[in-house]
């Protein structure tokens, strides 16, 4: 699954979540964001730095977390 997300100022990102089934683990679902919604994903961007792509690992949507790749999220971030 992904999310095309509309930053201001950056223009359109391609935000690529799990398989399926590891996505749905997370508790995210295709109702999960709707359009308009606010995102919050931290992960991995795309090598070629031109390129508006990123590889999700914990996801904001609604005030909602959804932790795609749990072992992969950053200390700081987790608030180790």
């Amino acid at each position: 699954p992904t999310l095309r997300v509309d930053v201001p100022d950056d223009g359109l990102w391609l935000i690529e979540l799990s398989n399926p089934r590891q996505t749905a683990r997370s508790g995210f679902s295709r109702d999960s964001a709707r359009a308009g919604d606010a995102v919050v994903a931290i992960g991995n961007r795309a090598q070629a730095r031109g390129e508006r792509r990123m590889k999700a690992v914990r996801l904001t949507v609604r005030d909602r977390t959804y932790d795609i790749y749990p072992d992969r999220v950053p200390e700081r971030v987790r608030g180790g």
